[in-house]
């Protein structure tokens, strides 16, 4: 039957069951689901190896003390009793700190039985802060870390302390994903460091073999534990990774959709073809596929196959063509702008994504309550680029075709080069770019490079466009990496004083409806530069066995598997 899915958030999708006389169903417990991923995740381990392919697999392993809610967007508790709110600290050594509260549930165990504590909470930020750990992903979050005080009468009871305001503390805090120390640090030899992750004796630096097993493939393969409710059991490389459920986990009666463990046995199952996994598809072999073209997704849905339900949840990512504003040509705003109306966004989406995306109009995706839904998408418009090169001083000046000026002296012609990886989608949106702007006069050349290749251009501002992407969550944002000028990921080498400022406000602002307010200009500023081409944002394609029953949702990578069981189907004479 056909599922109406709310745009930009989870739903529990009601699949469609053969029809039996007086048809009865009921979930089988001991069910295998098998689920195909594109490529091997490598490690699984969060802090030292955050990928979109590992965390597809060890968010069910390792859980975070909470997460947001896949239905609402906001953030609930998981491990904890509750999602505390930040407060000042009036008096004492922390005054004017921000401080969080925080308890675990009683209930909450690890995978042995054994209780969680704040002990772990603590080795955890120590591994996060400790330059010696592979954790550089996660450390600029904590770098106002100050202290966790635990309470004297309760190991599970602690707080927090930053010693400035956050906008993403609490985020950062609630959304990291917590390890057991008995199992990641059974000698203890984070007891020698200090929440800095420096050594508290500086002849007793942090052990080499924690540090190794750490990184390594000791805790990323081979040992992999946490508080989730399934455990890893098996995982042959480039092949598949077997994760079980583990009976008599602690939050087996809980309703929270991070602590259900509905089938037995989850498979994922590496296949990075998708003609041979859509093949497994049909003959039951894998349940659950995400992340398939949309030329694929749309012929099965074509072929009318009755033993599949298809689903496409907005998810929180976007496009764009990534524009070096410290080029001569490019630092001119009329001329981004001009690139900007010669992409036929319209198109690239019906062409390329069979009408499953939409436009993305500023540095916010559209999920998000504070995107500025009144901002106009810049339409494919050919007079109108070569009226803003025309205004920027771009004239055929000899007639060949293609525009020129005078510039430091030199004649220059308004050649550009986009660098690209073998993406297919990445070589399709520079080729229509290519093809649309050379009838404006631009002339764009197509480099296929290496991605190592395209790393070091783009890192060092050596190139002209680029085509990349932009995966977001559920919280709000912190353009300062991307988009502030002195940001460490700002490769458009974008530079604008009052966008600086509202960032650098809102890093300090723990009022959300404050937040917004600035959020509001930012876009706008974003907006009237054009600093990049948006293109648009993707909806995910996922196709499921007619036989389950589970959820999909906005967030990364668009469901929850362990959330499905399988339907046991039969008829009642």
């Amino acid at each position: 039957m056909q599922n109406y899915i709310r745009l930009f958030v989870l739903v529990f999708a009601a699949l469609s069951i053969c029809s039996c006389k007086q048809e009865s169903n009921s979930f089988n417990p001991n069910s295998e689901i098998n689920i195909r991923i594109s490529k091997d995740p490598q490690k699984l381990n969060p802090l030292t190896y955050p990928s979109s392919a590992s965390r597809e697999i060890y968010q069910y392993i390792l859980l975070p003390l909470g997460d947001f809610d896949p239905e609402t967007l906001e953030l609930i508790p998981i491990l904890i009793k509750d999602i505390p709110t930040p407060r000042i600290i009036e008096q004492g050594d922390f005054k004017g700190n921000v401080a969080y509260d925080m308890e675990f549930l009683e209930e909450a165990t690890w995978a042995d039985g054994s209780a969680i504590t704040a002990e772990d909470f603590i080795f955890t930020m120590k591994a996060v802060r400790a330059d010696q750990i592979e954790s550089s992903a996660w450390r600029s979050f904590f770098k106002d870390l100050k202290s966790i005080e635990v309470d004297d009468s309760n190991p599970q009871k602690f707080t927090v302390i930053f010693s400035k305001p956050y906008m993403l503390a609490l985020e950062a805090i609630i959304t990291a994903n917590l390890f057991p120390k008995y199992v990641y640090d059974p000698t203890n030899a984070t007891d020698k460091i200090d929440l800095s992750g420096k050594p508290l004796d500086t002849a007793a630096p942090l052990d080499s073999t924690f540090i190794n097993n750490f990184n390594g493939i000791k805790h990323s393969r081979e040992v992999v534990s946490g508080a989730g409710p399934y455990k890893l059991v098996e995982w042959e490389a480039d092949q598949f990774v077997v994760l079980e459920r583990i009976e008599n986990h602690w939050g087996k009666k809980s309703k929270n959709p991070y602590l259900k463990a509905n089938a037995k046995t989850l498979v994922f199952k590496i296949i990075p073809d998708e003609l041979t996994a859509m093949a497994m598809m049909k003959s039951d072999k894998i349940d659950i596929y995400s992340g398939i073209s949309s030329a694929n997704f749309e012929a099965a849905k074509k072929n009318g196959e009755d033993k599949l339900s298809f689903f496409t949840p907005q998810l929180i990512r976007y496009y764009y063509l990534m524009l070096n504003n410290a080029d001569p040509i490019l630092s001119d705003s009329k001329v981004r702008r001009a690139l900007a109306y010669c992409t036929p966004v319209d198109q690239m989406i019906e062409n390329f994504e069979n009408g499953l995306a939409q436009r993305q109009r500023s540095l916010f995706h559209a999920t998000k309550s504070y995107a500025d839904q009144s901002l106009k998408s810049l339409s494919y418009d050919l007079d109108k680029a070569k009226e803003l090169l025309s205004q920027a001083g771009w004239e055929d000046s000899d007639n060949n075709g293609v525009l020129d000026k005078t510039m430091n002296g030199e004649f220059t012609e308004l050649k550009l080069e986009i660098i690209q990886s073998s993406s297919e989608l990445g070589k399709k949106v520079a080729l229509m770019l290519k093809e649309e702007a050379r009838k404006v006069g631009v002339l764009i050349d197509v480099n296929i490079s290496t991605n190592a290749e395209i790393r070091k251009a783009v890192s060092s501002g050596e190139y002209q466009i680029y085509p990349g992407s932009v995966v977001q969550d559920a919280n709000d944002d912190d353009p300062y990496n991307r988009w502030h000028s002195e940001g460490p990921r700002n490769y458009m080498n974008y530079k604008n004083p009052l966008l600086d400022k509202l960032i650098e406000e809102n890093k300090i602002t723990l009022d959300r409806e404050s937040r917004k307010r600035r959020y509001e200009q930012m876009q706008k500023l974003v907006y009237e530069d054009q600093p990049v081409i948006f293109l648009y944002s993707p909806k995910e394609r996922i196709i499921v066995s007619s036989d389950l029953r589970g959820s999909v949702s906005s967030r990364r990578p668009g469901y929850l598997a362990n959330t499905f069981q399988e339907i046991n189907v039969f008829s009642e004479n």
